[in-house]
């Protein structure tokens, strides 16, 4: 083996086939503690503070591309989730934002999903209630990734977005329940949605959070009204129940909500497998919202090769979390 120039020239026996390696490659793939620690992607954890200063993009800024758009897309791994500010205020809005990231990806209510009181289509999203803190379609084996919310007229009061940092939850957990952190990421919980009249029965059991080799937080999941049953050893069963009240309380404190208020044309994009979404009540019957969604792979996707364009080679080849598939 020998370094000629910026390559690693090896030659192998006992058929002298020759192999160069990059020695910048080398070094990407370097099996060191301290050169793969900083391949993993480390999120940036929030509370309530983060609404003060936001992530946020210009629409038109981010839609011509650049730094702009690898902007959107870094805000979007880091927090969670980005506010992309002065989209089109109209129904086909929705679509054009989520383009910013990927194609729009079918979800259990098909490719776009109307939010407001005047929907024949009724669930608590369709009404003027608040709607708790949750994750979207935890029943799918692997729900939504990336989720598109966008504005198309606010209410005149109220109907203000509220986001949770299910990683920062998560972590907080850790801290209060070690043991019932542990429990919530080994022993698996039915999450469900059925309705027979309207021949839909979908179902999963999965942990609420995904841990990867390192221990850190890659995914999670938690909707409390599409729980089911729990299906576990007896012994465990008060534990898992008290690990997820503790989750429940941490959910429902406004100390670690993020409350944003969109106007018309905004959008918020959030990755679903971390960041829990939630509204408040409002009185208004026009207010609308359109909600999509792109898959986590096209979001990776388009951020690998937008860092590559702009060479940024480290954020390029970034290991990113997998989710709540691992």
């Amino acid at each position: 083996a020998e370094v000629v120039g910026a390559t690693l020239k090896v030659v192998w026996e006992p058929d002298a086939h020759v192999s160069q390696y990059e020695l910048g490659w080398l070094r990407r793939h370097c099996y060191s503690d301290t050169e793969r620690a900083k391949r993993f992607h480390r999120p940036r954890l929030w509370d309530a503070s983060i609404s003060e200063d936001p992530p946020t993009v210009d629409y038109e800024r981010a839609r011509v591309g650049g730094l702009e758009r690898l902007d959107l897309l870094r805000h979007l791994r880091d927090f969670g989730f980005v506010i992309v500010r002065g989209g089109p205020p109209t129904d086909d809005g929705v679509e054009s934002v989520a383009r910013l990231i990927g194609e729009v990806a079918e979800s259990a209510y098909g490719k776009f999903f109307d939010l407001t009181p005047k929907s024949s289509y009724k669930t608590l999203g369709n009404t003027h209630h608040p709607v708790p803190p949750h994750t979207d379609e935890a029943y799918r084996h692997n729900p939504p990734g990336i989720n598109i919310l966008h504005c198309v007229r606010q209410a005149e009061t109220g109907g203000e977005n509220v986001l949770v940092d299910g990683f920062n939850l998560g972590e907080r957990l850790r801290e209060l329940d070690p043991d019932g952190f542990q429990l919530l990421t080994t022993q698996p919980q039915l999450y469900h949605r059925i309705a027979h009249h309207d021949k839909v029965d979908q179902r999963t059991r999965a942990p609420v959070f995904v841990l990867d080799e390192t221990e850190m937080i890659v995914g999670f999941r938690f909707h409390t009204r599409s729980a089911g049953p729990l299906d576990a050893p007896s012994h465990l069963v008060p534990a898992i129940f008290a690990a997820n009240h503790t989750l429940g309380e941490l959910m429902m404190d406004e100390r670690n909500h993020a409350c944003l208020r969109l106007h018309s044309g905004d959008a918020v994009m959030f990755d679903n497998q971390r960041v829990m979404h939630a509204r408040k009540s409002f009185t208004d019957p026009e207010r609308k919202m359109r909600i999509c969604n792109v898959s986590r792979e096209q979001f990776h996707e388009r951020l690998r090769l937008t860092a590559a364009e702009l060479g940024f080679e480290d954020e390029a080849n970034q290991i990113l979390a997998a989710g709540v598939c691992g």
